[in-house]
């Protein structure tokens, strides 16, 4: 990738100021695995400019025993569709009721052979 990319800080899911001034990553991973989070992180129809783009959490997972099958199927796909992936290496989920998060571990190939290893999202409801 020879485009670079403002960097997002994997903790607080800001843009990376940490010093004093925007960075940016030219490391297509990086990019990639970014860009994977958020589209783990948007809610179907939460963007005004497109409201068919998102994940439907609260139709399909965020509701009372949700199918896993169908809500691993929804997400891994998310993360096989973003530009870039080549395949899914590893998917596992957790609906932690108690701290009202949903955590996704994924592993993925990229189109250039790298790999994003054990990347760890979490999704608060």
């Amino acid at each position: 990738m020879t485009a670079k990319a403002l960097l997002i800080d994997p903790t607080t899911g800001d843009l990376d100021i940490s010093q004093h001034r925007l960075r940016l990553t030219s490391d297509r991973s990086t990019y990639v695995a970014q860009r994977i989070e958020q589209r783990l992180k948007l809610f179907l129809a939460e963007w005004y400019l497109n409201v068919r783009k998102g994940v439907p959490y609260f139709r399909d997972i965020l509701i009372k025993n949700p199918d896993l099958g169908l809500v691993q199927s929804i997400l891994s796909t998310v993360i096989l569709t973003t530009n870039g992936v080549a395949q899914v290496t590893k998917y596992e989920q957790t609906i932690d009721t108690s701290t009202r998060a949903l955590t996704v571990v994924f592993s993925c190939t990229l189109v250039t052979g790298e790999i994003i290893a054990n990347r760890s999202v979490s999704i608060p409801f």
